[in-house]
């Protein structure tokens, strides 16, 4: 009886959640940077509490939008090879809102030299890259989270992704395709820390290489170590808010000349909630009878467990045969609590 009881409340919550998606108005931001080097920088918008909420790039002519903004105040900071060249006073968002034209100091622009490390974004034979393992702000993150923050890609209620406003989207990880899509998709990338991932594609117009006609791509790669002999690497990471989150990855590989033989094993832990309140009035004939006020909490706890392991052979510089098996698995326990 128990758990009908929650299995009907976690759909209540879908519903109104979705519904609440639905009413939810939401906003967007738009400006343009006065640049001709705009298209090179990545334009960060940041919460009240410095949280990042999403990263944009501009096109060719310094244009520049962020979406699906729920009404609040944010601040706009824009980078150019990891050093700040502007910073915003409060932005304020309550309706469609474009920012006056944003002039950037050009002398310092130019001296902002170009290090070893690679940017954040890149650009590359008709890919946009994101190099997550540069990224201080994917620390501690998922790859999902990761993704839902990064330019063009949108994420709804159902956490369906959809990328330049293509849902038509197919998902590599490393570039194997993965067979799932959805709420099933995106557990599978909660449950793989940032601090494994390399990079990440995005490819909005595949080429006939793909045998992916009319199909945008996600690529997901992630580490490899290149050094020869036995390695290994383990990470961690926490953080907190209401509940907390978790992530843990244990890699190992072993390499020589001609062959690479790794396994990997990540855990995954997630609590979160939904708070549900119901207020029902009943009438006859337009005077009040009675009513009622239900205040419902639903906890969730999500555990993910993702292992792999397999084997490279190079058979020379352009050329690799390998294989992979992985296990992957998803719990998800939600408990309730009610008062009418």
């Amino acid at each position: 009886m128990v758990r009908i009881f929650i299995f009907i409340f976690v759909w209540l919550i879908t519903v109104f959640s979705s519904l609440k998606a639905q009413t939810t108005q939401n906003f967007s931001l738009s400006g343009k940077i006065d640049s001709d080097k705009a298209n090179q920088m990545e334009i960060n918008l940041f919460n009240t509490e410095n949280k990042l909420v999403k990263t944009e790039i501009a096109d060719t002519k310094g244009n520049f939008s962020f979406n699906d903004l729920a009404s609040g105040n944010y601040t706009l900071k824009i980078n150019k090879n990891g050093t700040e060249a502007y910073q915003s006073e409060n932005i304020t968002v309550t309706e469609n809102t474009t920012l006056p034209s944003i002039q950037l100091n050009e002398k310092l622009i130019e001296g902002i030299t170009i290090t070893k490390a690679k940017p954040y974004i890149e650009r590359q034979d008709g890919k946009m890259i994101l190099n997550v393992e540069n990224s201080i702000a994917a620390t501690g993150n998922s790859a999902f989270e990761v993704l839902e923050k990064a330019p063009g890609v949108n994420v709804d209620s159902n956490d369906n992704i959809s990328l330049r406003g293509k849902g038509n989207l197919l998902v590599q990880i490393d570039g194997k395709n993965t067979p799932m899509t959805g709420t099933d998709l995106a557990n599978y990338l909660r449950g793989i820390p940032s601090s494994t991932v390399e990079k990440i594609e995005f490819i909005t117009n595949p080429s006939s290489k793909y045998d992916a006609a009319g199909t945008s791509i996600i690529n997901v790669k992630l580490k490899k170590d290149q050094r020869k002999g036995t390695n290994g690497s383990l990470s961690t990471s926490l953080g907190t808010g209401k509940f907390i989150k978790n992530n843990n990855s244990f890699s190992i590989n072993h390499r020589n000349k001609k062959v690479n033989l790794f396994a990997n094993y990540s855990f995954a832990y997630r609590e979160f909630y939904n708070k549900l309140i119901l207020d029902r009035s009943f009438y006859d004939n337009g005077n009040f009878t009675q009513g009622y006020i239900q205040d419902n909490f639903l906890k969730m706890n999500f555990r993910n467990h993702i292992a792999k392991t397999g084997m490279d052979y190079y058979m020379n510089d352009k050329n690799v045969f390998g294989f992979s098996v992985g296990f992957v698995s998803n719990r998800f326990d939600p408990t309730s609590n009610n008062e009418t």
